[in-house]
């Protein structure tokens, strides 16, 4: 490797390890007060670093979590506030998941879950308010299914990732003594036009007849109401769906405390009525307002749970829609931003000189990058739209086992377009950009109407937020019954 070369990639390797001893160091004043995980990170800080320093997203959580407990001090915001809480929780999910990448040692593996579980039940019982709501609700669904025979009816939930699936969860836990139950999982686009592509429609109707609905099953939809829209809908499509097997429908909702000011709330009220009216019931009891979660900060959604994959057992986005949407946005920012552009170049330049010779100096060889990436810019411009359209076989794809693996099959439908062009570099440089220096999540996980979104099973470690959270509102609902 040429000097030039070498220092290039000496300059990425200190820019990485510094950035993870900066981490480190916010780490360990953080926790300073949590003698255990302190004493843990203080133990074993080669292993923190080398964790922070190979996995970038962790890097990339510490970041996000110390820019958003600054700026909550700027505020005047308790740092026990749920919002500061619930994200702190989250940085430490991350570190766990990098840490299993790097195999470290199981005892730091233990160290952190543990950190985690502690800041994810402090979380939950923070929102216990509305957890305890939302289980008096779901007991109150079982009571009146309790004074029914089923025989060989069964019933019949939708859990529709992510939104409504803890609550189906757990309404399933509590009628399974009941009845036979059984659960359709349906990741659905947003999409009611079939010109457009797969609809809501088709993929609900291609899950029921998977199942097979008998005369007298009871298909119940529980799910959240905001404004009413999308609740509204899927009764209709289920209702419709359903009209020829001889089950019965059911449907309740949980709302939020500015529902009723939504537009078409009163309509939307009055055909939930007439689905209850078919049981004796009125609409209005099977509606019900959840308290607010009580933060200083904005929070991702109203329902604790609702924004929330992990919670749900799943990791969930379209993963053409997830690259696409990132590449496109990241392009354009290095089109706008000569800093950025900059740090992109340098940065790529250091990835080459790291596997391979420079062909020419480091300063001609950034002045070359750079350019390339301009035409490279004009050239993506007059090829993004059939970039957008290069993944069509995923408008459907549903329940995969590894989204990574889903991840490495789309890149030969990128490689197909790009591959001899001069877009490639535009593209190649807003990968690195966004890898390292990008945000933790996708820019848009749900970029196309028309396709629907992918949804995984989280296992093992990865699934730690489900387990805590499902154990957390079980315990809840077996205290509340007594």
């Amino acid at each position: 490797m040429s000097s030039e070369s070498d220092q290039l990639v000496k300059w990425l390797s200190a820019s990485d390890n510094a950035r993870a001893e900066a981490n480190y160091k916010w780490l360990v004043s953080h926790f300073a007060g949590r003698e255990a995980f302190h004493a843990d990170l203080v133990g074993n800080s080669e292993i923190y670093k080398s964790i922070l320093s190979r996995e970038i997203p962790s890097s990339k959580a510490v970041e996000t979590f110390a820019a958003m407990t600054s700026e909550a001090k700027r505020q005047g915001c308790p740092l026990d506030d749920l919002a500061l809480i619930y994200n702190e929780s989250a940085m430490l999910s991350i570190l766990l998941q990098a840490g299993e990448e790097c195999n470290v040692p199981e005892n730091v593996l233990a160290a952190i879950e543990t950190a985690h579980e502690a800041m994810l039940k402090q979380y939950l019982n923070l929102v216990i308010e509305q957890a305890d709501a939302l289980c008096l609700f779901l007991l109150q669904i079982k009571w009146f299914f309790a004074r029914m025979s089923f025989g060989d009816s069964r019933i019949v939930f939708a859990d529709l990732p992510v939104g409504n699936s803890l609550p189906v969860l757990l309404l399933n836990h509590l009628l399974s003594p009941i009845a036979k139950t059984e659960t359709i999982c349906v990741a659905l686009t947003r999409n009611d036009s079939k010109s457009q592509g797969i609809t809501r429609e088709q993929l609900l109707a291609d899950e029921m007849n998977r199942l097979g609905l008998r005369k007298n099953d009871v298909v119940v939809h529980l799910d959240e109401w905001d404004t009413g829209v999308n609740f509204n809908r899927i009764c209709k499509i289920q209702k419709r769906l359903i009209k020829k097997s001889g089950a019965f429908y059911f449907a309740a909702a949980v709302l939020t405390d500015s529902s009723a000011q939504k537009n078409g709330f009163r309509s939307f009220c009055d055909h939930h009525d007439e689905i209850l009216t078919k049981w004796g019931e009125k609409g209005d009891d099977f509606r019900k307002v959840l308290p607010p979660l009580k933060t200083q900060l904005k929070a991702d959604g109203y329902f604790f749970w609702s924004e929330n994959d992990r919670m749900a057992g799943f990791r969930k986005m379209q993963i053409h829609g997830s690259m696409f949407s990132t590449i496109d946005e990241t392009i354009g920012v290095l089109h706008k931003n000569e800093e950025a552009l900059n740090v992109a170049v340098g940065i790529q330049l250091a990835e080459i000189a790291g596997v391979t010779a420079l062909p020419q100096s480091s300063s001609k060889g950034f002045a070359s990058l750079k350019e390339l990436f301009k035409e490279g810019y004009h050239d993506y411009l007059q090829c993004r739209d059939e970039l957008r359209k290069c993944a069509d076989e995923y408008r459907e794809k549903g329940e995969v086992v590894n989204l990574h693996d889903e991840f490495v099959h789309l890149s030969p439908n990128y490689a197909k377009i790009l591959d001899g062009r001069k877009a490639k570099i535009a593209v190649i440089h807003a990968i690195t950009f966004s890898r390292r220096l990008g945000s933790l999540d996708p820019t848009d996980r749900y970029y196309f109407r028309e396709q629907a979104p992918m949804i995984s099973r989280l296992k093992g470690r990865m699934a730690v937020v489900h387990r805590v959270t499902v154990d957390f509102m079980k315990s809840r609902i077996q205290l509340l019954q007594k």
